[in-house]
């Protein structure tokens, strides 16, 4: 599962959504047009679905509640009363922490966070309480500790064996690590467990820059990294979703409102046909690993 945050379904100006401005053979050739509000589409071995982020609930969509949803199947905002984030609370914390998405994979073979971070950031969660108090990790540290995985530094990386979230792009300014280069080691994780989850935040930073040129780039990199990681998951299946919009508004460093993508790609894609908005991604999954369903909460 490539999590990607902060990237929407906008419009076809490409004045304005870098979708539609980007030269992004991979994605079009997946979707069969631009990743734009149209999106949606399905056959034997793809499923394309634009998920709701908003719940229903006035406000724009945040990280923190987006992703509880996403990996939780539960209606996190309702959980919090509004749209909350960047990070989780002791609220939403607890919700990661009684079960989802990470849990789940380690029943059904296996779960790896295959983000490497740095050493300063591992030594620092580790610290006493006070020491870390003002340390807010993300919703897929919470969820993958609750999960007892491990987390991952440089060490690790340079074995091969987590990577780094940045999908090679370093800071746009000058060229980063080879779409394929960097794919490589995913794929080979991938291929060891019920769900090898990247968490990406260097989308959603991206679009708060609210540089049409950054996000250009940064969308063709995507492109690349996707092409890149379909041509090597022979018999896995790929997915790639959000949390809220943002990367596709150029104009603007604010989340959207807008629709997120899904694409599920391989042979569990069908699995993936119902889900709607963030809460039916973890269903899915389950579908895809023989569990039982659970049944839908708030």
């Amino acid at each position: 599962m490539l999590f990607l945050d902060g990237v929407g379904l906008g419009g076809d100006d490409p004045e304005v959504n870098p979708f539609a401005r980007a030269r992004t053979p991979h994605l079009d050739a997946l979707a069969g047009g631009a990743w734009t509000a149209g999106f949606a589409g399905r056959d034997d071995a793809r499923t394309l679905q634009a998920l709701d982020t908003t719940f229903g609930v006035a406000g724009l969509p945040q990280s923190a509640t987006g992703q509880a949803a996403l990996l939780t199947g539960r209606d996190a905002v309702a959980a919090m009363g509004r749209p909350y984030g960047p990070w989780p609370g002791p609220t939403l914390a607890r919700l990661l922490e009684a079960g989802g998405a990470f849990h789940d994979a380690v029943a059904a073979g296996g779960a790896l966070l295959a983000n490497g971070y740095p050493r300063r950031y591992l030594d620092a969660l580790a610290a006493p309480d006070r020491a870390r108090r003002r340390l807010r990790p993300p919703a897929s540290v919470v969820a993958a500790r609750a999960a007892g995985l491990a987390l991952h530094d440089e060490d690790v990386v340079a074995r091969g064996a987590a990577v780094v979230a940045d999908l090679g792009f370093g800071d746009g300014t000058a060229p980063g690590v080879a779409p394929d280069v960097w794919a490589r080691p995913l794929a080979a994780l991938a291929r060891d467990h019920a769900l090898t989850y990247l968490d990406v935040w260097i989308t959603d930073r991206v679009g708060h820059r609210a540089d049409p040129k950054l996000a250009t780039a940064l969308v063709e990199r995507v492109d690349a990294v996707i092409g890149a990681l379909a041509a090597r998951l022979d018999g896995v299946t790929l997915v790639v979703v959000s949390d809220h919009g943002n990367l596709e508004d150029a104009g603007s460093p604010r989340h959207t409102r807008a629709p997120v993508p899904l694409v599920a790609l391989g042979p569990a894609a069908p699995a993936f046909a119902a889900a709607r908005d963030l809460r039916d991604v973890l269903p899915a999954l389950r579908r895809a690993w023989g569990l039982a369903p659970l049944p839908r909460a708030a």
